[in-house]
């Protein structure tokens, strides 16, 4: 269960963005998670979804589908 505001809604929504799953992202969002929330390591949903320093990125993912969890976890590009 993702509790709105809490560090396990920012996990799941980071766990959600690297696997490619679409539709949780979106529910997790809409139940409060903050797209732009960093874990304790310092990194972000963007981060897992497409890598940063020796993260690896999720290179499983279509590029459509990588292009959509970008808009929803980045709608304004930055």
């Amino acid at each position: 269960a993702c509790l709105v505001g809490s560090e396990m809604c920012i996990r799941d929504s980071h766990y959600a963005a690297a696997s490619g799953a679409i539709e949780i992202v979106k529910v997790l969002i809409k139940a409060g998670a903050e797209r732009s929330a960093t874990d304790d390591l310092g990194f972000s949903g963007r981060d897992y979804l497409l890598g940063r320093d020796d993260l690896p990125g999720n290179a499983t993912i279509s590029a459509a589908d990588q292009a959509a969890l970008l808009q929803i976890l980045d709608p304004d590009g930055n």
